[in-house]
């Protein structure tokens, strides 16, 4: 290639457009995400209105919702009599009650603050040196039973329909 050829190259309109120029190039919008419309406040998610005088729960589509928290039973240690017993009550309440009842279960964490804070007492109070290894050991225990265990609750949701059945015969 000769010197001429080489400046004609360089002056032809071919040269002007560069291939990877980025300065032309227009970028698409960015689509932005929609906000997730956190509601003002618990009583617009919670479908209870109100209480009654006979502390049932009124929802907002008219009707009426009592809970009761169940106490569990050992039942490996029960009679056959208490057993069936047991089995017969459970089963007379569901076919006597139309209504719709939940049983829900409910893991809440333990709270042992208390108790540490009695072994803390213990530990600060303490005379004797040979009791300080059982005091940590036990402070340990409540620590990790803290955070690896949880109760198991269980609540009864029972749904009213009338007003009647509530105590609530003012409301009509």
């Amino acid at each position: 290639m000769s010197l001429s050829e080489d400046t004609r190259l360089k002056t032809s309109p071919m040269t002007d457009i560069t291939w990877l120029d980025e300065v032309e190039l227009t970028t698409p919008p960015t689509r932005k995400e929609k906000r997730v419309r956190i509601p003002p406040s618990v009583a617009s998610i919670l479908p209870i209105i109100d209480s009654t005088a006979l502390d049932v729960f009124e929802m907002q589509d008219g009707t009426f919702c009592d809970i009761i928290q169940l106490t569990s039973k050992d039942i490996y240690g029960l009679s056959e009599t208490e057993k069936d017993h047991d089995i017969f009550s459970l089963a007379y309440l569901l076919q006597a009650y139309v209504h719709p009842l939940k049983v829900i279960p409910l893991n809440t964490p333990l709270n042992l603050e208390k108790q540490k804070q009695r072994i803390e007492r213990q530990l600060r109070q303490n005379q004797i040196a040979a009791y300080r290894p059982f005091l940590q050991k036990k402070k340990q225990e409540l620590i990790y039973l803290e955070e690896h265990r949880t109760n198991r609750d269980y609540l009864l949701f029972f749904m009213l329909r009338t007003r009647q059945c509530c105590g609530n015969e003012s409301i009509n």
